[in-house]
């Protein structure tokens, strides 16, 4: 699992850590390649399927990808990923 990830560059579950949940999950990193946050996309398993999980991978790389080139400049995600606590969005 982890070396898929590593491949990847994202990871999924499904039913792992909660009955009926899915979840996927990428790395937000600094400019030095360090992982400063995790970005995670997570919901029941009847709506967030391995199929829609693939449609998403796109949108979850491609948005990972613009929080870490924003992490040198926004001062939001400089508080949140520099120890200052953690931050959950959820999508509706």
């Amino acid at each position: 699992m982890v070396e898929l990830a590593r491949k990847n560059g994202y990871a999924t579950t499904q039913d792992m850590f909660l009955l009926a949940m899915s979840s996927m999950a990428t790395p937000v990193r600094a400019g030095n390649g360090d992982v400063r946050a995790i970005l995670i996309i997570a919901g029941p398993m009847s709506r967030l399927t391995e199929e829609r999980m693939k449609e998403l991978v796109p949108a979850l790389m491609s948005t990972a990808t613009e929080l870490s080139d924003a992490n040198g400049v926004s001062p939001v995600l400089k508080q949140v990923t520099h120890g200052a606590g953690h931050a959950t969005a959820v999508a509706r």
